[in-house]
């Protein structure tokens, strides 16, 4: 969706370079949601220790703290996301918005996306695969039109 409006004609996000003057380069363009779609499953590498340091910080938590750790982990991850976002909008070049909306935007997605699919297995012995299914995302859905 955004790689549509950055290589639209109507698009004044983007100021073309000298070595391109009609439109950005598509491949750097879809680069971009390749880096914040890829940091959001591969950033499970870096995220999951630190969401399990602060969840787990010391042994004798009890699931309510817990609990509001994991929602602090999920607001801390919708603001990065929303400021990857809000940044994003002020690019005037696409190496801005490889920072902004792949690098940040992807690691605020990575912070939100794995607290989420973490407890699934935890809680469901018995039907750990139906709720697996649940909060996976389907790679069925297109988000093509």
């Amino acid at each position: 969706m955004f790689q549509e409006y950055y290589l639209s004609e109507s698009q004044d996000v983007l100021i073309p370079s000298p070595a391109f003057q009609a439109s950005p380069p598509t491949a750097l363009l879809a680069f971009v949601g390749t880096l914040c779609y890829g940091l959001t499953w591969a950033g499970g590498i870096l995220v999951n220790p630190v969401i399990s340091r602060i969840e787990h910080g010391n042994s004798d938590s009890t699931p309510s703290t817990r609990l509001w750790r994991r929602r602090a982990i999920t607001i801390s991850s919708v603001l990065i996301m929303s400021i990857g976002f809000i940044l994003a909008s002020f690019s005037k070049s696409i190496w801005h918005l490889l920072l902004t909306q792949g690098f940040v935007a992807g690691m605020g997605m990575s912070l939100l996306y794995f607290p989420v699919l973490a407890p699934a297995p935890e809680y469901f012995a018995n039907h750990r695969a139906t709720a697996m299914d649940f909060v996976s995302p389907s790679p069925l859905i297109s988000h093509h039109h």
